[in-house]
């Protein structure tokens, strides 16, 4: 797992510490530990795509909010369905057919209104 984010993220607790680095990035310490030492067990696309958002500038066009850091797309994706705010209506249903998004729902989800 020598790839360019986990050397970058590195870099970050260097700087820091994995601690503030993991708050950061709304992680656990102890995924970035693991991380760092090559020894994370489970699928790491989801903490890359933080790191690439919050230390990598990497954007993302949203087809709901537009031009947003990778990170901020993927706290998007967290967040629950609330029907009050049209906003998040569009966001829950957009991040289930978008190309950037880890959900890994029916395509056709929806809640009901």
């Amino acid at each position: 797992m020598n790839a360019e984010w986990v050397e970058v993220l590195r870099s970050a607790c260097q700087k820091s510490s994995q601690g503030r680095v993991a708050k950061r990035l709304n992680i656990s310490a102890s995924a970035v530990s693991l991380i760092l030492k090559g020894a994370y067990p489970a699928d790491s696309s989801k903490i890359e795509a933080r790191v690439r958002g919050e230390y990598m500038a990497e954007r993302v066009d949203c087809p709901v909010v537009g031009d947003l850091s990778r990170r901020q797309c993927c706290d998007y994706q967290q967040l629950p369905f609330a029907a009050t705010n049209p906003q998040r209506v569009a966001l829950w249903r957009a991040c289930r057919h978008c190309p950037h998004s880890f959900i890994q729902e029916e395509p056709d989800a929806d809640p009901i209104l």
